[in-house]
């Protein structure tokens, strides 16, 4: 088990962004910190997609200045949203179809000291009860998979208010995200694709283009 614990290092995001397992006293406590417990569910931070995504959090958590609500789509570790709320968002939504990984992101949340900030949603995103499902998210961040991602069109962009922001990943750079830009086109505008290791991150501003 220590060697498995040894082989957790942190995880370098961007300049001044780290992923840190909760038992590393190796931290930079002069960064921005999400401490995770590796291997409970999807996002370690180890893969592009992940590193993608924060980095645009990052990013667009600076240049929007006070944001009120991220949802998370597929949250997994709940990497996403607890990173968008240790970098300033004030209330993040996290909605998975895994029991387990609502467990996940309020065990992890815990450890960030941002429970109180978060609310883990089992389900599909189609219960109209999902909080922040009326078009009350300023920003929607989707790590999922092409095949959710294009499907899913319509009920993200019901998400997001209008002039707020989506960024969606899991997929691979070229065919796959031409044809989520081609897909999301209709509602939003100022599309743009940020690439690592070939894989993409596609993102854009919200329209006023009703759902």
């Amino acid at each position: 088990v220590q060697v498995v614990k040894d082989s957790f290092t942190p995880t370098k995001i961007a300049d001044g962004l780290f992923i840190v397992p909760d038992w590393c006293d190796n931290v930079d406590t002069n960064a921005v910190n999400i401490v995770l417990e590796p291997g409970i569910a999807f996002g370690t931070g180890e893969h592009p997609t992940t590193r993608l995504c924060l980095r645009w959090l990052k990013e667009t958590l600076a240049r929007r200045g006070t944001t009120e609500l991220v949802v998370d789509f597929g949250c997994g570790s709940g990497v996403l949203a607890i990173g968008a709320l240790v970098m300033g968002a004030k209330r993040a939504v996290g909605v998975d179809l895994a029991e387990q990984a609502v467990q996940s992101t309020m065990e992890n949340a815990s450890l960030n000291g941002v429970a109180d900030r978060i609310i883990a949603y089992r389900g599909d995103g189609t219960d109209p009860g999902t909080p922040g499902a009326d078009g009350q998210a300023d920003l929607v961040v989707a790590n999922i998979l092409i095949g959710p991602v294009l499907d899913l069109e319509e009920l993200l962009a019901g998400y997001c208010k209008t002039g707020g922001e989506i960024a969606l990943s899991g997929i691979l750079y070229g065919e796959q995200s031409d044809s989520v830009v081609e897909r999301y086109l209709v509602h939003f505008d100022e599309i743009k694709v940020e690439s690592e290791d070939g894989w993409a991150c596609v993102h854009g501003v919200r329209n006023a283009v009703p759902v």
